[in-house]
């Protein structure tokens, strides 16, 4: 996990970065150069060519180590694109202080070798936009969704999680309320990356009961005091 060195670093990113984090819809990727690293930080909605664009930066500058993602999410499958993008490239993902990776953000988040979580990290379930509904029938949306829960579940045992992360996410989160972590000691909750079988009795002696998924189960009230209040005012 990060050094206290890497964490000095990642609040300079935060100090100095995060004014280049606008509430903007499209995609941005820059480079901050802070006095003891540079650092990337990408902000804004995933779209079509994000994660390439992410990794020609990284290809570019070799150097670079660590990743801010500002994010409320975009298309899912440039999420998991990212994500295979930052395992590839063994860098740290951070979520900076007071800022969000939600949705498609979260998932590329998680591809990362190492994590810092100083803001919010929230996942939901896939959804088909409103306007999108008119071209897919009932049955073929049913197989995009079996498809994107396989792949899902897949995606999070290949980076070391708990099966069980992924099945909550199904279970209880809709378009509008999120799975939200808030530190990185949390998301570590669900992972199992060791030399065992990183699956087995995943439902067995673990504190995931009613209270826990209360307390991370977000909406967008709590959304609004997090980012009115930073994540001393978290819920």
């Amino acid at each position: 996990m990060p050094s206290l060195r890497s964490t000095i670093a990642v609040y300079l990113l935060l100090v100095i970065g995060i004014t280049f984090a606008t509430a903007a819809k499209s995609e941005e990727l820059r480079i901050i150069n802070l006095p003891e690293e540079d650092v990337i930080l990408l902000t804004g909605d995933f779209i079509e060519g994000t994660a390439q664009r992410l990794n020609d930066i990284l290809v570019a500058n070799p150097r670079i180590t660590k990743v801010g993602m500002v994010s409320g999410g975009g298309l899912a499958y440039e999420g998991f694109n990212v994500a295979d993008v930052l395992s590839n490239h063994d860098v740290t993902a951070v979520v900076p202080r007071g800022y969000v990776s939600l949705s498609a953000c979260a998932f590329g988040f998680n591809g990362a070798k190492d994590y810092v979580i100083l803001g919010a990290l929230g996942f939901h379930n896939m959804y088909v936009t409103d306007e999108n509904m008119v071209d897919i029938d009932k049955l073929m949306l049913l197989i995009r969704g079996q498809q994107f829960g396989v792949r899902t579940a897949i995606f999070f045992i290949q980076n070391g999680f708990e099966i069980e992360l992924p099945y909550i996410i199904s279970a209880v989160t809709t378009p509008e309320e999120f799975i939200v972590f808030t530190s990185t000691e949390d998301l570590m909750t669900f992972f199992a990356r060791n030399e065992e079988d990183n699956i087995i009795n995943y439902l067995d002696n673990n504190d995931i009961d009613d209270a826990w998924i209360e307390e991370h189960l977000w909406d967008s009230e709590r959304f609004r005091l997090f980012m009115q209040g930073g994540d001393n005012n978290a819920p």
